[in-house]
């Protein structure tokens, strides 16, 4: 295949639901050739996902210790330590010479891996397209075609497994304002909630069926789980159970949970960047204020405050992106209330002003957190124990 792998090395017997495990192990043995079991799992995105792979990646010797690998180390990559598989989610979807490299390197270690099970996860292979076609997001055709070659390329790099997909998924509306948020401090979003929605990538995100029928024509076994039913049964030991992993030991330190912005302090954020570009730097010590607990009652809201202009639009979008959905019976339909957020130039002035004095006292904390490369989701209790000649490098540095 393309990542220099001959397909005679692993005979690759399809999976069947209607066979036992013991016919398909006996299959394999007689074919004389075992084939890897593979666990991908997929998202989406806003389901505690970084917790997920944080303790994964934290429990990795106890599960490989019971035939379970789940290995993120890039090859070619000895600095840092990755906590999921985003980079292999971005090397099959830019897919250049040095990445082709990387990921047969890759695929190599884990078919020569001691365990029988691999475990892959990434929320990004839910939402990437084939960059090397050069689609713009902007066309809707161009950009269907660009996720569907990323979707062949994917299911031909892991064609020597006997690949299974997991994806978690959360009620549409309440999805969209999450990841709304999240793109309003991660990246240069601009655009209002109303336009984010109408956007291709983002519209492609929400129909849900429609991406299942994708994966679905692609793997013989994809499986969806409800998030907010997972959430209620304990969210990491629902997916250790979901994934057949064993499970979790009462001294594993819990996850990080990745903190969301209210929608105020969202709105702050997309119109500081329609009123000024924004360096990185800037825009990552907005998203540290705006998760603070210094900023008091600047950016709170009542718990029912939406991105919606009003509750028939929220439903009208829920009815539309679970139109064909196959499984109806992951949530019921919602009565709750809500409001539409109001983020006035008075609210954005008294916010800019806030921000600007609390950077100018701050200035010895941030310039910590950004040499220790803490993520702004990242509370301060990761800045615990750092010894005091570090806070004064942090102080001799300030004007660099």
């Amino acid at each position: 295949d393309g990542f220099g792998y001959r397909r005679s090395q692993v005979r690759i017997l399809p999976s069947r639901p209607s066979l036992s495990a013991e016919i398909l192990t006996a299959a394999r043995f007689r074919w004389g050739s075992f084939v890897k079991r593979l666990q991908l799992h997929i998202g989406t995105h806003k389901t505690g996902t970084t917790a997920f792979q944080h303790t994964l990646f934290e429990d990795r010797k106890r599960l490989s210790a019971a035939g379970i690998r789940y290995d993120t180390a890039k090859p070619n990559l000895h600095l840092g330590k990755k906590r999921a598989h985003h980079w292999l989610a971005h090397a099959l979807a830019r897919f250049d010479k040095r990445d082709q490299d990387v990921l047969a390197k890759y695929r190599k270690r884990l078919l020569n891996a001691p365990e029988q099970t691999i475990l892959v996860s990434s929320e990004t292979f839910w939402r990437h397209v084939d960059l090397s076609r050069g689609a713009s997001p902007k066309n809707p055709d161009q950009f269907i075609r660009a996720r569907g070659s990323y979707l062949d390329r994917l299911a031909e790099y892991f064609s020597p497994f006997q690949t299974e997909i997991s994806v978690y998924l959360r009620r549409p509306d309440k999805f969209a304002a999450s990841l709304y948020k999240e793109q309003a401090v991660s990246n240069a979003l601009d655009r209002s909630f109303q336009e984010f929605l109408c956007s291709s990538p983002a519209k492609f995100l929400f129909q849900y069926q429609t991406q299942m029928d994708e994966w679905q024509s692609r793997f013989d076994n994809v499986a969806a789980k409800c998030f907010e039913k997972a959430r209620e049964y304990g969210l990491i030991d629902a997916m250790y159970k979901h994934h057949g992993l064993p499970a979790l030991a009462e001294s594993l330190p819990p996850g990080p949970r990745r903190g969301s912005v209210s929608a105020r302090a969202a709105l702050w954020l997309v119109r500081a960047k329609q009123t000024a570009e924004l360096s990185e730097k800037d825009r990552r010590r907005r998203w540290v204020f705006a998760l603070s607990e210094q900023t008091g009652c600047l950016f709170r809201g009542h718990q029912t405050e939406t991105f919606w202009v009003n509750d028939a639009e929220r439903q009208d979008f829920v009815k539309k992106t679970l139109e064909g959905f196959e499984h109806t019976d992951f949530w019921v339909p919602s009565k709750e209330h809500h409001t539409s957020v109001c983020w006035t130039k008075d609210d954005h002035a008294k916010a800019e002003h806030a921000f600007s004095q609390w950077q100018t006292r701050n200035q010895a904390y941030l310039r910590t957190r950004e040499l220790m490369g803490l993520p702004p989701y990242v509370d301060d209790a990761a800045m615990k124990g750092i010894g005091p000649r570090v806070v004064q490098f942090c102080y001799r540095n300030l004007g660099r």
